[in-house]
This record gives C-alpha cells, structure tokens and sequence, in this order.
C-alpha cells in the first residue's frame, strides 16, 4: 500500500512533467511545472510516511488490547474455576443421578458462574430421543459427573421448564437463581429419569 502510494507520488510528478511537455510548454513555464511536480511528490512521500508511522502506532495499541483482552479473560476463566473448587465436598448423592445435595455456598458459586460449569462439559441441543441438551462429553469431577449424569443423558427440563430451546432460556435462568431445589427430568438409555438436587 506504501510502494503504491511512493509509486503514484512518483507518478504525479511525471505526469505533471509529461503534460506540460506535451501541451507545449515554454522551458520557464516546465521548470516551474517540474518544480511543482517535485514538490508535490515530496510533499505525498511526507504524507505516506507519516500515515506508515501512525499505522504501526495503531497496529502496536491494538496488538496491546488484544493481549489485555486475553490475559483478563484467561484470569477470568481462572476465577471462574476456582469457584467450583470443593465439588466433591459441596455436592452429597444419595443416589447419584437421583437424589442429591448441594450446599448453599457451593450452589451459589456454581449459579454465579454457570459458564464455567459449563466449561465442564461437552453438549448440544437434540430433537431425538427427546428435545434436549445431549451431554456429549464431561471433565472428570465436573458438576455433572458428581450429581451422577453420564455422557449421552438427554436433559429435557429443570424444575418444569423445557431445556433445549434458545425461547426457555431466560425462563430458565430467572427459576434457577433462587431455586432451593432442582428437579431435573433426563433421558438415559431411552428411560425417563428424573433427579431431585436440594440446596442446604
């Protein structure tokens, strides 16, 4: 972009040239047509790199935001996972994937941080067997694992709200905030299940 501009800079003065040659110009009045031309190459060449220095200033600060950006989310996701710490202590089954508890803290964690309970696992919305969040994938002693679900459970509603439908998810949210139980209704094997987790 730079040699283009160097290039029609270049150009410009020639052009200027050739044109007043070619018009028939007196020597005086070429001198004077060169001079310009000179003058106004000069004057682009500035230009062009004073727009390279101020090019290479932007590319640096956004090459310096893009590195904030990443280290702040990378604390972020850092921050978010240390939230989930003590699962194993926080969450008690009875019978996995039927009956749980949670304590109210871990529980509060895990509801101001639902994106790194999500980060847990592997999942997409499914039409069959039933509509649904498919779990594809789980980290071990992710939330999940612990509260007994298995890759390939299909999740259909929490506390009677449908799971699986962009419509349902801030229904979703706004019940699950404050809810001190979570009755969650899946699909294992094509069998309807359905675990009870309470908050205490």
């Amino acid at each position: 972009m730079f040699m283009l501009a160097m290039v029609n800079a270049r150009g410009l003065g020639l052009g200027i040239s050739l044109l007043s040659t070619t018009l028939g110009c007196s020597a005086l009045e070429s001198d004077e047509a060169r001079q310009a031309a000179e003058v106004t190459q000069d004057v682009v060449a500035k230009g062009v790199d004073e727009a390279r220095v101020g090019i290479e200033k932007l590319g640096e600060v956004a090459a310096e935001a893009v590195e904030e950006a990443h280290r702040a989310e990378q604390q972020a996701h850092r921050t978010s996972a240390e939230s989930l710490e003590g699962a194993k202590d926080a969450i008690a089954c009875e019978e996995p994937g039927q009956r749980c508890t949670v304590t109210t803290d871990f529980a509060r964690r895990a509801r101001s941080n639902g994106g790194a309970v999500a980060r847990q696992l592997r999942f997409r919305i499914v039409k069959t067997p039933a509509l649904g969040v498919r779990i594809d994938g789980m980290e071990s002693g992710s939330v999940a694992e612990l509260l007994g679900f298995q890759v390939g459970d299909v999740v259909t509603h929490v506390n009677g709200i449908p799971v699986g439908s962009s419509r349902d998810t801030m229904l979703l949210y706004m019940n699950a905030r404050a809810a001190r139980r979570y009755v969650v209704e899946y699909q294992r094997d094509g069998e309807a299940q359905t675990l009870t987790a309470d908050v205490r």
